[in-house]
């Protein structure tokens, strides 16, 4: 079960903090994978690793590393409908390269290049029509 304050609270202290590729370090840089994988962990949802993914994987690449990662691990699941803490994965060119945390009423938290750690809307064209699937911790 997830702790929805403690996630909010995790997402949030994260905000602010520069993109970096692969980066793990809050305040220093993140990327958008690491950034998931620390709020789960700082919220208590155990530990995990989402593979390395260089940055022009998404221009080149006709599979997605993150969503055959997901596809393979038995801790998560494909869901359609959307609650707080869900892993929701944005097609970049023609893959799923980007993936962030659903934190209800249409926001999520992720890392974006050469901007950081965000709070976006899936309201917003940008992120609604590249949002192609959800994952939900079992």
């Amino acid at each position: 079960m997830i702790d929805e304050k403690a996630l909010k609270a995790s997402a949030q202290s994260w905000v602010g903090t520069p993109f970096a590729p692969n980066g793990n370090t809050k305040g220093m840089g993140v990327s958008c994978q690491r950034l998931v994988v620390e709020i789960y962990r700082e919220a208590g949802l155990g530990k995990f690793s989402v593979p390395d993914v260089s940055m022009s994987h998404a221009k080149f690449a006709k599979t997605s590393i993150i969503e055959e990662w997901f596809a393979g691990n038995n801790s998560f699941e494909r869901v359609t409908d959307l609650q707080v803490g869900d892993i929701l994965g944005f097609r970049i060119n023609k893959v799923i390269h980007h993936i962030g945390i659903f934190l209800g009423d249409g926001q999520f938290i992720h890392a974006l290049f050469q901007v950081g750690a965000v709070v976006s809307n899936l309201s917003d064209p940008t992120w609604g029509s590249r949002h192609k699937a959800t994952w939900r911790l079992k």
